[in-house]
């Protein structure tokens, strides 16, 4: 039997599959990763003992574990694009109006507007054809008026009845 670390309970081949089920792979394939010799045995195999590590209450406990630290890391990810970036865009903003800048001041102020989401940068989408061709921007009255030049064309044209 391989040593148990002291802090966590786990062998390393435990070690590793919780890690592997706390980044979101199924038990199953945790359990080929950590065990390669399970890799030749049935796969109902492989899911009862996949299924019976992760019962173990160690093993659970480690994965709770590393999935809590891994939505801590998250959440401070995410406060940093908002709290942290609001306070530097202050800084910007003091120092523009300290220096008399006043470019940079609309530029500090622009970007605060876009991380409250009180401005929302528009992108222009282009429309290709079916050859990757870029289409010209069609006003809807234009639509309108090729849309009736197709209507009238197909009406000029015979239908072709089935001959049968």
């Amino acid at each position: 039997m391989r040593a148990k670390d002291p802090v966590t309970g786990l062998t390393p081949q435990q070690e590793v599959f919780a890690q592997r089920v706390a980044e979101g792979k199924t038990q199953a394939d945790a359990y080929l990763e950590a065990y390669p010799a399970s890799r030749k045995w049935q796969v109902t195999s492989v899911y009862t003992q996949a299924a019976v590590l992760m019962n173990d209450r160690h093993v659970a406990n480690r994965v709770a574990d590393l999935r809590r630290q891994a939505e801590l890391k998250a959440i401070e990810r995410i406060a940093y694009t908002v709290e942290t970036a609001m306070a530097e865009c202050k800084i910007a903003m003091d120092l523009a109006i300290q220096k008399e800048q006043p470019a940079a001041l609309v530029s500090a102020i622009r970007l605060r507007a876009e991380l409250q989401r009180l401005l929302v940068q528009q992108s222009e989408t282009r429309q290709v054809d079916e050859w990757g061709v870029p289409r010209k921007k069609q006003e809807a009255s234009d639509l309108i008026e090729r849309i009736q030049r197709e209507a009238k064309a197909r009406a000029k044209t015979p239908a072709v009845e089935p001959k049968g």
